[in-house]
C-alpha cells in the first residue's frame, strides 16, 4: 500500500513538474498513518501548493500536508532528510547537503557548549 501510495504521489507531483520532494513523518516510520506529510524544494505561491494538495488528496485518499522545504523549521528539515523517502535532483540535492552539513555543525557545537 505505501509504495502504491508512493507511486501516485510521485506521478502527480511530476504532472505538476515537481521532480524533487520527499515524504516524512508517520507514513514512513509507522505502519498506519491518517495524513501524509510531503516537502517539495520548489517554491510556489500558497494558492498553487494548495491546489497540488488537494490533487493529491483525491489521488491518495488521505489528508496531505504539503509543504515548502525552505519555509520549514530547521528540526522538521533535519527529519524530512535523514528519515524521508522520495527523490532530490539537482540543484535542491546540493541545497539538501549543505543544509545538513551545517545543521550537524551546528548541533555538535551546541552539545560541546551546552
Amino acid at each position: 500500500e505505501k509504495e502504491r501510495i508512493f507511486d501516485i504521489v510521485k506521478k502527480e507531483l511530476s504532472n505538476f513538474g515537481i521532480k524533487s520532494f520527499l515524504i516524512y513523518g508517520s507514513f514512513v516510520k509507522r505502519n498506519y498513518s491518517r495524513d501524509l506529510d510531503i516537502v517539495i524544494f520548489e517554491r510556489m505561491k500558497e494558492n498553487k501548493l494548495n491546489e497540488i494538495a488537494s490533487s493529491l488528496e483525491k489521488k491518495v485518499g488521505m489528508e496531505v500536508d504539503l509543504r515548502i522545504f525552505d519555509e520549514l523549521p530547521e528540526p522538521i528539515k533535519f527529519l524530512a532528510l535523514t528519515q524521508g523517502k522520495g527523490n532530490i535532483e539537482g540543484k535542491f540535492r546540493r541545497k539538501a547537503f549543505d543544509f545538513l552539513r551545517v545543521y550537524i555543525d551546528f548541533v555538535e557545537w551546541l552539545r560541546k557548549w551546552s
